[in-house]
């Protein structure tokens, strides 16, 4: 039997996509996401996640183009794998890593959600890329983790 993940996270830039190519020339760009949870009774009440995506084709390049950090933004994918590593003070830390499907507009932090656009140009440009299989537009050779 074949297997399946899929993962869906809201949540706030931690800093502006950077656009890259692939070895085959595809666009991705890496987004990092915080995702703050809030358990009551919690000595610190406050728990953040931060989570990195990789998006591709032409989603990357919107993403490049119209996120910033702080924006936030909801993003499902596949394929969510923990990556272990050695912190600064020598300490382990874990990193959920995924390939991102589609991402959309959330509203920046602090906001009530939404996104509101200064350009409207902008935001229709934003809303008419067409759905994309993403199993046929990459390699997973390609994935950078």
């Amino acid at each position: 039997m074949a297997g399946f993940s899929n993962i869906v996270i809201s949540g706030n830039l931690t800093r502006k996509p950077e656009l890259k190519k692939t070895p085959s020339g595809l666009d991705v760009a890496e987004i990092n996401v915080a995702v703050s949870t809030y358990k009551k009774g919690a000595p610190d009440n406050q728990q953040t996640t931060f989570y990195r995506a990789s998006v591709f084709g032409a989603r990357a390049e919107n993403a490049a183009k119209y996120l910033d950090k702080g924006s936030g933004v909801i993003v499902a994918g596949q394929n969510l794998d923990i990556r272990t590593y050695t912190k600064s003070d020598g300490t382990t830390g874990i990193s959920p890593e995924f390939i991102a499907d589609n991402w959309t507009f959330a509203g920046r932090k602090g906001d009530s959600g939404g996104f509101t656009p200064s350009d409207d140009a902008a935001a229709g440009k934003a809303k008419d890329v067409a759905p994309v299989d993403i199993e046929d537009t990459i390699n997973l050779d390609d994935v950078p983790f």
